[in-house]
């Protein structure tokens, strides 16, 4: 799994995503997307969490099969 994830800040605190402007959840949403650029395949995930937005998306099969197969033999752990 990529994972990407992006606070929006006021006077160096993160503000709560649900407390953003829709400008500013975009902008969120287009540098999460790019710093995944390239990796990964879609559909991509992007959610607002406590205090940041976060992007998720699944490894290629090009990516998961240059894996070590012992990385693969653990088991997956969604944390939310």
């Amino acid at each position: 799994m990529w994972h990407a994830s992006v606070a929006v800040m006021d006077e160096g605190q993160p503000v709560p995503p649900l407390a953003t402007t829709d400008a500013e959840a975009r902008a969120a949403a287009t540098q999460c997307a790019a710093m995944l650029a390239g990796v990964g395949m879609e559909p991509s995930r992007f959610e607002p969490k406590d205090i940041a937005f976060h992007l998720r998306r699944s490894l290629s099969d090009a990516e998961i099969a240059r894996l070590d197969p012992a990385w693969l033999a653990i088991p997956a752990v969604d944390m939310g």
